[in-house]
């Protein structure tokens, strides 16, 4: 939101005026905004959806500059704008149109004005549900492209008309997105999100499988499906062997089980229920993820057994690592103590620090004072804002995102051409993946949740039980990187949700970010 100098607001005196000579209920509207004089104080609203961006006539400067010379036209003053970059108009939770109608409620102005009904709206429920907001605190609204005058049964004829329109064109475009799904399922190609094991073949070319991450799935499901493995053995397998999820998560039991019933992988795409022969490489045969399912059928049938003994719960279960080789510590008890150890031996792995260990409560105090003592520089929240109202930057991390994922598409046909080895590979992939998933467009209002949340966090842990800490530990951090030469914690990765808040973090702890989400401490 912008703020222009001008007459904002009405005197008591106005308002009490206001109020006597305010007509009775048309949830339609009040006045026409032909009644409105010269002064008269103008909010201008602007909206642009992801897909809009790039379409002549839609951007925001366009519609405030349609907007400003409208109301220069009728000697108004515009007081406000309010801008919604990249949100759709299906609903109202818009940042800027809530602080527009927040606006409204304080009568800061007389008259909204928009270039079109549809940047206000796309839905005639919030339309019709806004429209009479405004009209409570006696704000007209008035567009620069459709001629409205409520005070006649025509003008709140065609204002449904419009509203009527505007909701069609979002049916229709709901509509044409099934439409085109259904098409691509038609021709064998897949929708959305691909799953581990396969990357992005082309806009109109199938799925093509990532050899290294088939490796993986094929072995999961032939691990469940000697019926000797669970969900969740099979996903700590998985965190071992350095594979996250699609998403760039650690794997948990949910993961599992759904990657396990996907029929994907036997070549099928399904759609809406509906199954679908696809174009792509089928990664395992339909007889192997049959004997999965009907493992899993009998697993549902036999009885749970339950254990008497108080379950405990690791703070850095799937969190801890060797910062020398990476790979994740296993948990081992000795006696009455708990350890992390290095297992790169049992894995057939090497490492320096092979069979070294950390005391698990050693670790543990080590990570809670460190979440615990973390402070965010003066003015984060001003930050934060800044940052995530910077449309510039937002296009560069959108544009960033996609020459990453390229890059990955890229390297897994070399590796695919037998062009780099298997160390190679997965070194620089897993670089590109962490690349990926730290480039997020910011979302202000969720980062200052988050600050306020590292900034509490001392009087949380301090009451929180074992499970609650290992709970939030698991939300903040993805990885933990301790040092078994001296026994410290050396590095940290942060969930990527946190990183933005981590970055500004490191600012005040003197951290270095040594390569992208992973900080030195």
């Amino acid at each position: 939101m912008t703020t222009e100098k001008g007459p904002i607001g009405l005197t008591s005196s106005r308002k009490q005026q206001k109020s006597k000579s305010r007509s009775s209920a048309l949830v339609t509207g009040a006045q026409t905004a032909s009644e409105y004089g010269p002064n008269t104080p103008v909010a201008i609203y602007t909206r642009v959806s992801t897909d809009e961006q790039a379409e002549k006539g839609l951007s925001l400067s366009a519609q405030k500059r349609a907007c400003r010379q409208f109301a220069a036209s009728r000697n108004w003053t515009v007081v406000e704008i309010y801008e919604d970059p990249g949100y759709s108009g299906k609903n109202d939770k818009r940042p800027g149109f809530q602080n527009m109608l927040a606006g409204a409620r304080k009568e800061e102005f007389k008259i909204l004005l928009v270039h079109k009904l549809d940047r206000f709206s796309r839905s005639i429920e919030n339309t019709l549900k806004n429209f009479s907001e405004l009209n409570s605190h006696d704000v007209t609204l008035a567009s620069v492209s459709e001629e409205f005058d409520y005070s006649t049964p025509m003008g709140r004829m065609f204002f449904h008309m419009m509203a009527v329109f505007a909701q069609w064109y979002l049916e229709n475009l709901s509509a044409e997105t099934t439409k085109g799904k259904y098409e691509r399922v038609r021709k064998g190609l897949h929708n959305g999100r691909l799953p581990f094991g396969y990357s992005i073949g082309g806009e109109k070319k199938p799925a093509v499988v990532v050899p290294a991450e088939a490796a993986i799935v094929k072995k999961a499901f032939e691990l469940y499906s000697t019926g000797e493995y669970a969900d969740r053995q099979i996903a700590v397998y998985l965190m071992e062997q350095g594979f996250r999820t699609r998403r760039g998560r650690n794997w948990s039991k949910d993961t599992v089980r759904e990657m396990l019933q996907n029929d994907f992988y036997y070549g099928v795409i399904t759609y809406r229920d509906e199954k679908w022969v696809g174009k792509h490489e089928p990664i395992l045969d339909k007889s192997l993820f049959e004997k999965c399912i009907a493992v899993r059928q009998q697993r549902a049938r036999r009885p749970k057994s339950y254990s008497a003994k108080p379950k405990r719960f690791y703070l850095l279960q799937r969190l801890v690592r060797c910062n020398q080789c990476g790979y994740h510590l296993r948990m081992q008890s000795a006696k009455k103590y708990y350890y992390y150890k290095e297992s790169s031996r049992e894995r057939g792995l090497v490492c320096v620090h092979a069979g070294k260990s950390i005391r698990m409560d050693r670790a543990d105090e080590q990570i809670l004072a460190i979440l615990t003592s973390i402070s965010l520089p003066q003015g984060w929240q001003e930050q934060i804002e800044a940052m995530a109202g910077d449309m510039d930057e937002v296009h560069q991390i959108e544009e960033e995102r996609l020459r990453t994922q390229e890059q990955l598409r890229r390297l897994a046909q070399t590796y695919e051409d037998g062009l780099v080895t298997d160390k190679e590979y997965k070194r620089k992939r897993d670089q590109l993946q962490a690349k990926v998933k730290s480039l997020v467009v910011p979302d202000d209002a969720l980062l200052v949740e988050y600050g306020l949340q590292l900034e509490n966090l001392g009087p949380y842990f301090d009451e929180a039980t074992e499970a609650e800490q290992a709970e939030i530990s698991h939300l903040l951090l993805d990885a933990i990187y301790v040092d078994l030469e001296t026994g410290k914690i050396v590095k940290l990765k942060p969930a990527v949700e946190f990183l933005a808040i981590f970055r500004m973090a490191a600012e005040e702890s003197n951290w270095q970010e040594v390569e992208t989400g992973v900080f030195v401490i």
